[in-house]
């Protein structure tokens, strides 16, 4: 599992990206840590300690030793990650008549 994977350096990294992009509340709660010096590893902490989560719905574990920490620290403070949020929006949008 430390291969390159769908632009991230290895699967596991892709997968917590993903995970946290890809939940509306976890991506909410995700942009309060930004300015954290280090927001991935603050956050996990976070999720540890207030709603138990250790791992992705697919497994991976939070503090799994080859996720690439600087990656997903330069996703979490991009202007980007909000990117597939409203992108969406235009999916979901109501046409009033």
């Amino acid at each position: 599992m430390g291969l390159e994977y769908n632009g991230r350096s290895n699967y596991a990294t892709w997968n917590v990206i993903l995970w946290l992009s890809n939940d509306f509340i976890l991506y909410n709660a995700m942009q309060g840590f930004k300015t954290y010096a280090t927001p991935f590893r603050s956050f996990r902490q976070e999720l540890k300690d207030s709603v138990g989560y250790t791992e992705t719905k697919d497994g991976i574990s939070l503090w799994n030793p080859i996720l690439n920490i600087a990656e997903i620290n330069e996703f979490i403070r991009s202007e980007d990650s909000m990117k597939p949020f409203v992108d969406g929006l235009a999916d979901y949008s109501i046409a009033y008549t």
